[in-house]
């Protein structure tokens, strides 16, 4: 009884550290934007194609976590081109719940003074391998 008892104590403890691994991010702070939001990158998610694109997620969390407590967005970047699209975006509240979701849009010219200028930097800059 005891046996099978710390069989499955382990396997539980076991099934829990698995599970937190495959929702574990890297997230890097890179930037926060005028209005007090925090940006980070996540480094396990970026991904360069031999022809010079990079995908990349970002998380935001909302300096008012009242309204909302992040937002998560994956984008391309063309890094030859200087140009970036959106390909999703999810928002979440406090409970976890998703409030509004954004899918793949056109590419845009990089704003030269805009939070997307910095993770252009960012994520155009940094060595990966190709997929």
């Amino acid at each position: 009884m005891i046996k099978k008892y710390c069989v499955a104590v382990c396997f539980s403890t076991m099934m829990i550290f698995i599970a937190a691994s495959v929702y574990s991010t890297d997230w890097l702070y890179f930037i926060e934007s005028a209005e007090g939001n925090k940006h980070y990158i996540d480094l396990d998610s970026i991904k360069r194609s031999p022809e010079g694109i990079v995908s990349v997620k970002r998380k935001i969390e909302s300096k008012d976590s009242s309204i909302l407590e992040y937002v998560i967005s994956e984008f391309e970047m063309d890094c030859a081109k200087v140009r970036i699209r959106k390909m999703s975006e999810n928002a979440f509240e406090q409970d976890g719940r998703i409030t509004s979701t954004m899918k793949k849009s056109e590419w845009q010219a990089i704003n030269p003074e805009g939070i997307d200028e910095s993770l252009y930097e960012l994520a155009c800059s940094l060595k990966k391998k190709h997929n």
